[in-house]
């Protein structure tokens, strides 16, 4: 794959990258292109890619596994989560620890319900919720169903995979505006397009996906939140529609949660196309 294209004439002398050589016949300076490349690896974060498998019948143990759908853990104690309204929310997935879960420190399980969605254009993403363990006791484990009023959603089976994550064109001005300034003068006209063949090269994908960790990856506009000391927040998860978990968030949009552990504040939006 190369990643190489010619400079317009326009563009050339009007910025600090070497000057066109005519004997490099792609026109750009391997030099500048490694200049580049030496931004963005500092910029990789590790994440989780969570694949959701296809429906199957309710496992016996689903309490206990990672999920879509399906049954969640409970304990002694606990009562199905609810909006402020007190109407209770549908339970999404959840996800337990593991070598291959990017979960934030200490936290062994991770829930997300929603509220029930009957119409997109009422859905108020705000009124999601996330629970976070960070202990259990599998001896108090209950089983709570939903009301009957919320559709149940097929039970789909997770496989996490160990992914890299880089910053997508429309967040990469906030953890590197020299990477942005590099690219836009390699490529005036379409600088996304070869920031995606980087993003590529380095991390292997450049796709939209359900995930823990990482960078999120925008729809609309970036929106990342500021957190309790200046700085942007932990993107805790980023949930894709998913077709075998019947999951679709408007016009196949996503919903980001973000998460600042110091404070335990949790942030969340939602985009769709």
């Amino acid at each position: 794959m190369k990643f190489f294209k010619k400079m317009p004439a326009s563009s050339r002398g009007k910025n600090t990258l070497p000057p066109y050589d005519a004997a490099d016949p792609e026109g750009i300076a391997a030099a500048t292109l490694q200049q580049l490349e030496n931004r963005l690896i500092p910029l990789i974060k590790n994440a989780t890619v969570l694949k959701v498998k296809e429906a199957t019948r309710l496992h016996p143990e689903a309490a206990f596994r990672s999920h879509f759908g399906g049954t969640p853990y409970f304990e002694q104690g606990d009562t199905w989560p609810v909006n402020k309204k007190g109407i209770p929310l549908q339970f999404v997935f959840q996800v337990f620890a593991s070598p291959f879960a990017q979960l934030p420190a200490g936290v062994r399980l991770l829930q997300f319900f929603c509220p029930h969605i009957t119409d997109i254009e009422s859905f108020n993403v705000n009124e999601c919720y996330v629970k976070l363990l960070t202990e259990f006791n599998p001896t108090r484990q209950v089983t709570l169903l939903a009301p009957s009023f919320i559709t149940p959603r097929p039970y789909c089976e997770i496989i996490s995979d160990d992914a890299l994550s880089l910053p997508d064109w429309q967040g990469l001005p906030l953890y590197s505006p020299e990477a942005v300034s590099i690219i836009t003068a390699l490529e005036p006209e379409e600088p996304w397009e070869l920031y995606e063949q980087f993003c590529e090269k380095l991390t292997g994908n450049c796709y939209y996906r359900t995930q823990l960790a990482g960078y999120p990856r925008w729809i609309q506009q970036e929106n990342t939140p500021i957190n309790s000391k200046g700085k942007h927040s932990r993107l805790l998860f980023q949930v894709d529609s998913e077709d075998n978990a019947g999951l679709m968030w408007g016009d196949m949009g996503l919903v980001y949660v973000f998460y600042d552990q110091e404070k335990s504040t949790f942030w969340f939006e939602h985009q769709s196309h």
